[in-house]
């Protein structure tokens, strides 16, 4: 499957799910999946139980991830992390943390505000300031 110009854009996203099932979004890929272009931008994710965005191990058959988040607001998640990417199959990730008019505001998270992991051989090119 393929996710090609995905938009996330103006999305208030609040108070899901219990321990281990409430994440406010959670971005599963299938094998053989690709996520080119995709853009989170100006959503609020705030007072989810688990993670507030969550993309865990895709697999993408070596395709590259663009991911960009763009002044979005995510907070108060109760025990989750509020950006949670993780990556370990081989995959290569362009992931851009950016503001284009106030930033991201990442905060008050119940575990961690961003947690950005690359095991394997996975490889991230993080850029995280201005666009």
């Amino acid at each position: 499957s393929s996710l090609t110009n995905l938009v996330m854009d103006a999305n208030d996203i609040e108070s899901n799910g219990t321990s281990g099932t409430g994440h406010g979004v959670n971005f599963a890929t299938v094998v053989n999946s690709n996520i080119t272009n995709a853009v989170v931008s100006n959503n609020t994710i705030d007072g989810n139980d688990d993670d507030g965005f969550r993309l865990v191990n895709p697999d993408t058959a070596g395709s590259a991830i663009d991911l960009t988040f763009q002044d979005n607001t995510i907070t108060n998640q109760t025990n989750g992390i509020g950006l949670n990417l993780q990556f370990n199959n081989a995959e290569v990730a362009n992931i851009n943390i950016e503001s284009v008019t106030n930033g991201n505001n990442i905060s008050n998270n119940g575990s961690l505000g961003a947690f950005i992991n690359s095991d394997g051989t996975s490889d991230v090119n993080l850029t995280v300031g201005g666009a």
